[in-house]
């Protein structure tokens, strides 16, 4: 099995399972841990995963308090004089 082979298999798995990239990058990297054992055992010369790069899944954006929310959490911790 090559490098295309896997890659079509991880694109087939996401589309008809409907997967995250976090999942689909998980199956990856159990695909890469068994290649990497048989090349150890010296069954195969160079894993085809190698050549398969870690999915890049989006990062939520997390919102930031604001200056209101920040001032009540120091005058309820019972240090006010450390913000403006």
């Amino acid at each position: 099995m090559g490098t295309e082979e896997i890659r079509s298999y991880l694109s087939n798995y996401q589309q008809k399972a409907g997967v995250t990239h976090v999942t689909v990058n998980n199956v990856r990297r159990i695909i890469s841990s068994f290649y990497s054992w048989i090349e150890d055992e010296d069954h195969i010369i160079e894993s085809p995963v190698r050549r398969i790069k870690r999915v890049k899944a989006p990062q939520p954006i997390r919102e930031t308090y604001g200056d209101k929310v920040a001032r009540f959490f120091a005058i309820t911790a019972g240090c006010p004089e450390t913000l403006p």
